[in-house]
């Protein structure tokens, strides 16, 4: 069965060269996408798993105002920065 389908696949592409390596090429660049997007999940899953009691580790944001702009970031401010209303 395999071998049939090999000597479909080299016969395809034998008569349509374009079409076969544009499908090619969609498969590879798909195939690409999904693996970088599952190491991507995979990266960010793994924050905080060693931890025995991960599960109770929480981020810190901080939202500061400057005249009209607004900034947000994920640092701890030091102890001397003062807050301001």
């Amino acid at each position: 069965m395999l071998r049939n389908y090999l000597k479909n696949l080299f016969r395809n592409l034998r008569k349509h060269p374009a079409t076969t390596g544009i499908h090619l090429l969609g498969l590879t660049l798909g195939l690409t996408a999904c693996l970088l997007i599952l190491l991507f999940v995979h990266y960010e899953w793994g924050f905080d798993r060693y931890h025995q009691l991960g599960d109770r580790i929480y981020r810190v944001n901080m939202i500061e105002y400057n005249g009209t702009e607004t900034e947000y970031s994920s640092i701890t401010p030091s102890a001397r920065f003062r807050f301001t209303h």
